[in-house]
């Protein structure tokens, strides 16, 4: 009976300390998790907060870096068309745009056309509105408009002249030459001292002038020229036709 007593007092002790045991391995455990979660979860916040840092730093880094690339690619595209490019100001511009207009107005009067004539004229005038700081800055209008100004107001006296012209044109073509008429007469006055010293000295180049402008006047006299020649060869070629003509009726 003692031996048993013995036995049970051993195994219940066994049982407590194996419990005891069992116990303290659990509770080692869950403090090694909590610990490594603890570490875990402080390590991935400072590695958020870190990129974070990073990304703020890279973004900052980068709206200070991209102006200035920005600006270098302009520069180097400028640079490497230099010589293809030519920048032009704010003169040349509006002057190349007029005189553009002046072009089609001519090639329009050479076909008789008062219907783009009158479309031309009125976006030339729009160009001249646009540009009046510019006229200003320059001391007046440039020297081609007054000239065109001048060639249209000389075209439409021949053209009122002309009633037989008149009556072969279409019913569009006429009443834009009215137009015309009215428009013209009326938006001469305001040039009238311009057009009056152009008809003194019309080959006179003026300083507004651009080179651009005398090499076109210069193309167009040369064209001119070239014409009347051409057209004088044609009737001396005539005449000389006409003279043997003649010899050979009076061998007859």
């Amino acid at each position: 009976k003692k031996k048993k007593k013995k036995k049970k007092k051993k195994s219940a002790c066994i049982k407590e300390n194996y419990g005891r045991s069992v116990l303290l391995v659990i509770l080692v455990i869950i403090k090694i998790r909590k610990m490594a979660s603890s570490r875990f979860w402080a390590g991935a916040s400072s590695s958020e907060e870190e990129d974070d840092s990073d990304a703020s730093e890279s973004d900052t880094q980068e709206r200070t870096v991209k102006p200035a690339n920005r600006w270098a690619t302009v520069s180097d595209s400028e640079s490497s068309d230099e010589g293809e490019r030519i920048v032009k100001s704010a003169k040349d511009r509006a002057w190349e745009g007029m005189r553009n207009e002046v072009t089609k107005i001519k090639n329009s009067m050479k076909i008789n056309d008062w219907t783009g004539i009158q479309n031309e004229f009125e976006s030339l005038n729009k160009m001249i509105d646009k540009a009046k700081m510019l006229i200003i800055k320059e001391g007046g209008v440039p020297r081609f408009y007054i000239r065109i100004l001048t060639e249209l107001g000389d075209f439409l006296l021949e053209a009122l002249k002309d009633k037989e012209g008149q009556k072969k044109m279409s019913a569009a073509n006429g009443r834009a030459l009215n137009r015309m008429k009215l428009a013209l007469r009326r938006h001469n006055k305001n040039y009238e001292n311009e057009i009056n010293e152009y008809r003194k000295n019309p080959d006179e180049d003026s300083v507004d002038d651009d080179s651009d402008d005398s090499d076109d006047s210069d193309e167009s006299d040369s064209d001119e020229s070239s014409s009347d020649d051409s057209s004088e060869s044609e009737d001396d070629d005539d005449d000389d036709d006409d003279d043997d003509d003649d010899d050979d009726d009076d061998d007859i």
